[in-house]
């Protein structure tokens, strides 16, 4: 009984592990809308809320596949004391076959 539970804890952690590692990308890219925004407003990066992401095309390919998504942020401003919303396209490359990426390129919709 107590190998079996070994066991589960051992594959639900592979399955974390796993499924983290394909979130990174997400993350950088939502993390790349957040910083763009920040510095156009003098704001701290924190202050900065991400409202929505949208998986958008990539190639498929085996590795280094490209694409972008589209982030939708929020943040305060300082200049109307109101909020100023914003969506960008993250244009990203896949690193080898993993869930990682670097961010080619940040354009505003």
């Amino acid at each position: 009984m107590k190998s079996k539970i070994l066991l589960s804890i051992a594959l639900l952690s592979l399955s974390v592990n796993a499924s983290g590692a394909d979130l990174h990308c997400t993350t950088k890219q939502k993390n790349a809308a957040a910083f763009t925004l920040a510095q156009e407003l003098i704001v701290p990066v924190q202050n900065v809320e991400i409202l929505r992401y949208l998986p958008g095309p990539w190639t498929e390919a085996v590795f280094g596949n490209v694409g972008t998504d589209q982030v939708t942020v929020r943040a305060p401003n300082r200049s109307n004391r109101g909020l100023t919303v914003k969506t960008y396209a993250v244009s990203a490359e896949q690193i080898g076959d993993t869930g990682d990426c670097n961010i080619r390129g940040i354009l505003e919709q």
